[in-house]
């Protein structure tokens, strides 16, 4: 079986709580490990290694495409419908739910509006506010942070930026617009960064959740602006006023 992770206390906490009585369905969030995390918790459910569990099905993004498909949930709502002899627990992961278009993301829930007896779903995501509202509400969720994800942030160069944005005042933030909206490179990896850190800080509770609970919905409105098309001077312009 696969090694025991090394794991937050708070995250390992909620982990353990799952696997004696597991729901339906989760949610694994985070940025590092979670796939891994995963196939792991999946063998504590199970008891054997994956390799020699019949019974478990798994759905990811194939290499050739952009986006998790209808037709890959389809099959799994399928194989779902099949009864494992004896009752046996059938697990199901899908690895980057995130990724899954509306038709898929759809299909699903069809599945976890009903779900069927003997079977545990595990998802991973990025963050949960990227899956569909109808969706998050029939998940548990479980922010996993590994002990080592801070000191992987900290090596990241952008990282000093993102801190730097976080501690000036709105003028001091607004006065660097017209720089951060000429690199369309960096944009992108700030708002993730950002994202990041505050799901980091938000996994391990304490003081602060409400500052980091708006910075994360700020950075996420962001990305989802720039997305869309919107102009990046307006949107970093709102970004820096609303951190």
């Amino acid at each position: 079986m696969m090694p025991e992770p090394v794991l937050h206390p708070k995250t390992r906490e909620n982990i353990t709580e799952f696997v004696k009585n597991p729901s339906h369905a989760v949610v694994l969030t985070g940025y590092i490990g979670t796939a891994d995390l995963l196939h792991w918790v999946s063998e504590q459910l199970v008891g054997t290694t994956l390799d020699t569990y019949p019974y478990y099905a798994e759905v990811r993004l194939l290499s050739d495409k952009k986006q998790i498909g209808i037709d890959q949930i389809r099959e799994l709502a399928h194989l779902l419908s099949l009864k494992t002899p004896e009752n046996r627990l059938r697990i199901v992961g899908i690895i980057d739910a995130h990724l899954m278009n509306e038709e898929a993301a759809n299909a699903l829930l069809k599945t976890l509006e009903e779900p069927p007896e003997h079977t545990v779903i595990l998802l991973t995501a990025t963050h949960k506010k990227y899956l569909l509202p109808t969706i998050q509400s029939r998940l548990q969720e479980i922010a996993v942070i590994g002990q080592s994800d801070e000191q992987e942030l900290a090596k990241l160069p952008i990282t000093d930026t993102v801190r730097t944005l976080l501690r000036a005042t709105p003028f001091e933030r607004l006065t660097l617009v017209d720089t951060l909206a000429k690199d369309k490179e960096l944009l992108p990896q700030m708002l993730d960064i950002m994202m990041y850190m505050a799901h980091l800080a938000l996994a391990k509770g304490g003081q602060g959740a409400g500052r980091w609970q708006q910075i994360l919905r700020s950075a996420h409105d962001a990305e989802v602006a720039l997305k869309n098309g919107g102009q990046t001077k307006l949107v970093l312009t709102k970004l820096m006023l609303s951190l």
